[in-house]
């Protein structure tokens, strides 16, 4: 008889990372069922599962995902204290990634650390036959979403020269729907919309950039995110028509009446355009002002 050799039976050991694009889909059960699932799998296989990664509500298209660099450096601290992840278990491609050289570069960076990419929805094999389906799903899911970002870009357009903004609006405006999300529109915010107009009329009249700001920043003006306007946004928004009432596009070249209403008069507008071209003479500077008592 042979002699009897004493055989240490090693458990293969794997994480599992579940994604959802949208922060809306959080509160659903899209991640809770990936995650079932990813259990189940490891059960059926037999592989130790040692940690779960859920990446909730970050976009696909970048590599830069926060739960996926945690899910990396995790697998790395574990290789580095000489425990070894075998396996990086996803739900399936089309969750995993939507860019054919970033899908390929993060299997590098996992096979430098000895861990290989499989999933649960669709295996994920290295022979010639895997290798393929998995550029054909990458390539796929590129495809379509570059397709769906061409259709957006051309609705958003159409919709701009209609004379509809689709964007979130700018300061001193306010986006607004209905109750059923049937109707939206855009109207002038009852806050900082008075107090542009005013910074409109006093550039207008010869005032001074800086003295402007600095005027309608006294009295409360600040950005949606509570911040004080820096000059050169400031400058920005003087020139922006959409406060003249229009939708300006220069990448295609064109201008048309907007839906919303005018913040400021035409030609006032105008006059602050030519104010800022360096056209026209400035009014007297006043160093005494009620609002700076202290001012000198």
């Amino acid at each position: 008889h042979p002699k009897k050799q004493n055989l240490e039976m090693t458990t293969l050991r794997g994480v599992h990372y579940s994604r959802v694009s949208d922060p809306s889909q959080v509160s659903g059960a899209s991640l809770d069922q990936q995650v079932a699932h990813g259990v189940e799998w490891f059960g059926r296989k037999g592989i130790d599962l040692v940690r779960c990664f859920r990446e909730e509500g970050e976009s696909g298209r970048s590599a830069k995902r926060s739960t996926l660099t945690l899910a990396l450096a995790f697998i790395a601290a574990e290789v580095k204290a000489g425990r070894k992840i075998d396996v990086f278990v996803i739900h399936d491609l089309s969750r995993f990634f939507r860019n054919l050289e970033e899908q390929w570069e993060l299997k590098k960076k996992l096979a430098a650390l000895g861990t290989r990419i499989d999933s649960v929805a669709m295996p994920i094999t290295e022979d010639a036959h895997g290798r393929a389906m998995q550029n054909f799903m990458g390539t796929s899911n590129q495809f379509l979403v570059e397709l769906n970002a061409e259709k957006i870009r051309d609705c958003m357009l159409a919709r701009k020269r209609q004379g509809r903004w689709p964007h979130p609006a700018p300061i001193g405006y306010l986006n607004r729907k209905t109750d059923d999300g049937s109707r939206k529109w855009i109207e002038i915010d009852p806050e900082r919309g008075p107090l542009l107009r005013g910074a409109f009329e006093a550039v207008a009249r010869g005032e001074g950039i800086s003295e402007t700001l600095d005027l309608i920043s006294h009295r409360g003006l600040r950005t949606k995110k509570g911040n004080r306007l820096r000059v050169q946004e400031f400058r920005d928004l003087l020139i922006n028509p959409f406060y003249a009432g229009k939708v300006r596009s220069l990448k295609y070249g064109f201008e048309v009446e907007g839906e919303h209403p005018a913040l400021v008069e035409a030609a006032t507008f105008a006059r602050v355009g030519d104010r800022l071209a360096g056209k026209g003479a400035q009014a007297p500077h006043v160093q005494v002002r009620e609002e700076f008592p202290l001012r000198g």
